[in-house]
C-alpha cells in the first residue's frame, strides 16, 4: 500500500503537504500523490496547495501531469 504525503489543513480547508517531506524520487512522489489526491477527495477535500522547493523540481512534472497548475514562484524578498 502506497503511503500518504505528509500535509496540514490549512485555514481554508485545504491540503497542504508539508515541502520538506516530499520525496526526492519522481516515481515515489508519483505513487504518493496519486493515492494522497485519492484519500483526499473521498474525504471532501476540493483544494490543496502544493509547494515544490527547487531542490525538488523534478516532481513538478509529475504534479502538473496530475492537473496541478502554477499560481506564482519566485524568491521570497529579504
Amino acid at each position: 500500500m502506497d503511503r500518504m504525503l505528509d500535509a496540514t489543513v490549512n485555514l481554508f480547508q485545504g491540503i497542504v503537504p508539508t515541502p520538506a517531506a516530499l520525496p526526492e524520487n519522481p516515481e515515489a512522489f508519483r505513487r504518493q500523490l496519486q493515492y494522497s489526491l485519492q484519500v483526499w477527495k473521498a474525504e471532501g477535500y476540493l483544494v490543496v496547495w502544493l509547494e515544490v522547493p527547487i531542490t525538488h523540481a523534478a516532481l513538478i512534472p509529475v504534479a502538473v501531469e496530475v492537473g496541478f497548475i502554477f499560481h506564482h514562484s519566485g524568491e521570497l524578498t529579504r
